[in-house]
């Protein structure tokens, strides 16, 4: 297989990863807004019956929510994006028919280096956007860190600080259908399932930013071992 049949096949995977990383950036800062602005985030979560007011006694609960697995995993979709759009220039420089000439030897190296610098960086950061989603988690029983807080106006109550993750898969899901304003029921399904989906997208950002790599670095193997043949066959340098 010649290089140029390479590097022609390498466009699939970079465009591909180009997509996802576009994707994943897309529905993070979807459920980003569902989870800050439209899901409710105060919940009155009974505790005990009353039998007395033939009522339950409620405990005030509030959300907050962490910011290091939803960092991670933004740093990883703009580091993932960049390294594509990289992955596309060099795909775009490197098949030019003057890049075999050894005045372009520079050239070929920096576009060539620039994929794996690039696509390195993308895979250490969607694997710690990966790592973070298992390890931001708190002790308790939804996967949050519990305290007690109180203001003047609302009293005391129990603050979640959770990820989003937690709090919208663990603690909102369950409680938010059981509030009185109905028409949020679907924000933390939905929130959950985006959180979730963003999160196993890593692995897949992951292998695709090694295939991109794999198919540049096979590509410049190829390139190199038969540039001196072609050269005998071809002119160095594009007359056009």
């Amino acid at each position: 297989m010649g290089y140029e049949r390479v590097l022609n096949l390498s466009l699939i995977p970079t465009t591909l990863f180009f997509l996802l990383s576009l994707v994943s950036i897309v529905i993070t800062a979807h459920y980003w807004i569902i989870g800050d602005w439209l899901m409710p985030r105060w919940i009155a979560v009974p505790t005990t019956f009353n039998q007395r007011t033939n009522s339950w006694n409620h405990d005030d609960m509030i959300v907050d929510y962490t910011e290091p697995s939803t960092n991670a995993t933004i740093i990883s979709g703009c580091l993932c994006l960049t390294a594509a759009v990289m992955a596309g220039i060099a795909w775009h420089k490197l098949r030019k028919r003057d890049m075999d000439s050894d005045f372009q030897l520079p050239v070929r190296r920096f576009y060539t280096g620039t994929v794996f610098i690039t696509g390195a960086a993308a895979v250490g950061a969607a694997l710690a956007a990966l790592v973070t989603s298992f390890t931001d988690k708190g002790p308790d029983q939804y996967g949050c860190t519990v305290s007690t807080a109180s203001t003047k106006s609302a009293g005391t109550f129990t603050n979640l600080l959770c990820s989003r993750e937690m709090g919208a898969c663990n603690f909102l899901k369950k409680w938010v259908p059981l509030g009185t304003d109905r028409s949020k029921d679907w924000t933390a399904p939905l929130a959950c399932n985006e959180i979730i989906a963003v999160k196993w997208l890593q692995i897949v950002l992951i292998v695709n930013a090694v295939v991109v790599m794999a198919m540049f670095g096979l590509q410049a193997r190829l390139r190199k071992k038969t540039r001196w043949t072609r050269a005998g066959k071809q002119p160095l340098v594009n007359p056009m």
